[in-house]
């Protein structure tokens, strides 16, 4: 413990007022070992029993949880709550859940400082209690790490890069338990259909979210002064979900990786038929870069990234450009085959260039 905690100790437990159950050292009682600047650094503050310990916890603990604070964080109005609990009531209102007080930027409480000598008066006073409280946090963020969190939104593909607009508590508090584990990535699935479009291939009746998704890595993330959100994130693999269940107000999941089982062939084919399928899709590209309104094709091309090269990105790239319902590229997540997949490209591409939308040379307005 460092001069300045102890002279705060000692400010603390000399005012009667900040802590009612702890009596002061000028009152002479026997029970307090001596907290000066000047004491050792194994000084003994405070003897078992020595206080009110059910007062002191009350003074003490946090007023949303009601347990001993963890990282505590003091606010400008002067009062102090875990700084989980704090974030988790800021995204949902930026007042002080006590006093009501304004409490400013929300990035501001994202990387705050823990309360030193607060965070030193528990440790000292009740090493037990927080011993059980770090322990029971460790564990829940290992109960965390088990399940993947869903993020129910739009498709996404591997390899894909993307910009999310974080706005939602649940999708808040679910981005700062991401950025907590180890692995900063959470899986991106597309809500379950309407009834009326329920069939083969869609799995569970009436599912919340679909069978089928990419997981997303976070690559980095914007704060607002609100407290709303920024993310950059690129698409890493495929997946089948095994089980979701919602836990913490979003859905989280068990979950199995899903790789093409032709890569190899696509590779060695790659002058083949691949060759043939991506010709075809650049051709309808370039197509839509001569129309009437090429700043479409641009600005599809500037969410997606540059065009890739190589059969199995091309086949995801050439996915996240098309202007084709939602559902139907879902169909390209289930496929395990890239000639497939570039094919059931092609095929959609053939539709689009004998449908309304591109008559008239290509007219897109």
């Amino acid at each position: 413990m460092d001069t300045y905690q102890r002279e705060w100790l000692t400010e603390c437990t000399s005012s009667p007022g900040i802590f009612p159950g702890l009596p002061s050292p000028a009152s002479g009682d026997a029970r307090l070992g001596s907290i000066t600047p000047e004491s050792s650094t194994n000084t003994t503050l405070y003897s078992p029993g020595s206080v009110d310990q059910q007062a002191l916890l009350t003074e003490l603990e946090c007023h949303i949880c009601c347990s001993l604070p963890i990282r505590p964080v003091t606010t400008l109005c002067g009062h102090t709550f875990c700084q989980s609990c704090l974030l988790r009531t800021l995204d949902h209102n930026g007042a002080c859940p006590l006093c009501r007080h304004s409490l400013g930027r929300y990035a501001d409480y994202v990387d705050h400082q823990p309360n030193r000598a607060l965070v030193a008066l528990c440790e000292a006073l009740f090493p037990n209690q927080m011993a059980d409280r770090h322990a029971a946090e460790a564990a829940e963020i290992q109960q965390r790490q088990l399940e993947v969190p869903i993020f129910v939104c739009s498709l996404m593909f591997p390899t894909m890069p993307s910009q999310l607009y974080i706005y939602e508590p649940r999708y808040r508090l679910m981005m700062r338990h991401c950025l907590q584990a180890s692995q900063k990535q959470f899986a991106m699935c597309i809500p379950g259909p309407p009834s009326a479009k329920i069939g083969v291939g869609y799995g569970r009746p009436d599912p919340a979210v679909m069978d089928y998704g990419t997981m997303m890595e976070i690559k980095s993330v914007r704060y607002l002064p609100d407290g709303q959100s920024v993310v950059q994130v690129r698409g890493i693999y495929r997946f089948r979900l095994l089980s979701y269940a919602m836990r913490n107000e979003y859905w989280t999941g068990r979950l199995e990786r899903l790789d093409d089982v032709d890569k190899l062939e696509v590779e060695l084919e790659h002058l083949n038929m691949p060759r043939q399928l991506m010709l075809t899709c650049r051709q309808f590209i370039q197509r839509l870069h001569e129309s009437k309104a090429p700043w479409l094709i641009n600005r599809l091309e500037e969410n997606a990234g540059p065009m890739p090269t190589t059969p199995e990105p091309f086949s995801f790239w050439m996915a996240t450009v098309l202007p084709i319902d939602m559902y139907e590229k879902y169909k390209l997540l289930e496929t395990r085959s890239t000639r497939e997949r570039l094919r059931m490209i092609s095929e959609w591409i053939e539709k689009l260039q004998t449908s309304m939308f591109f008559s008239n040379s290509c007219n897109l307005m």
